[in-house]
């Protein structure tokens, strides 16, 4: 289930119907986080970052969308013209952090191997 918005009284989430272990340069992906709430951008590309706390991350994507601390662990998502009501979401990485310039996030491939885990989906 992925967060959308919501508030006190009134919140939306929605099923996660599928996964991509990465998505594609210009790509409009969208993020859920607790700090920011919902926010989308574009995928720029895919680069290795280096980070203070984890050194250097390879294949990182990097998307402009708007993020701030305390929004990392957040999905990173795109959804699908399947049921324009309703659109399915895809998630295609976990945000983790920013710069000046963009946000940047861990595909799906990466978390896979990094944990040995599997996307559960609807």
């Amino acid at each position: 289930m992925i967060y959308i918005c919501g508030t006190e009284d009134y919140e939306i989430i929605r099923p996660v119907t599928d996964y991509r272990d990465h998505p594609d340069k210009d790509d409009i992906v969208f993020k859920t986080g607790i700090t920011t709430g919902l926010t989308m951008g574009t995928v720029e590309g895919k680069t290795d970052v280096g980070s203070q706390t984890h050194g250097t991350l390879e294949d990182q994507y990097y998307a402009d969308y708007t993020s701030a601390g305390g929004d990392s662990g957040s999905p990173v998502y795109i959804y699908t013209n399947h049921y324009p009501d309703d659109p399915e979401r895809e998630i295609v990485g976990i945000h983790w952090g920013l710069t000046s310039d963009y946000a940047y996030f861990s595909p799906v491939s990466g978390v896979e191997t990094d944990l040995g885990v599997v996307p559960l989906t609807e």
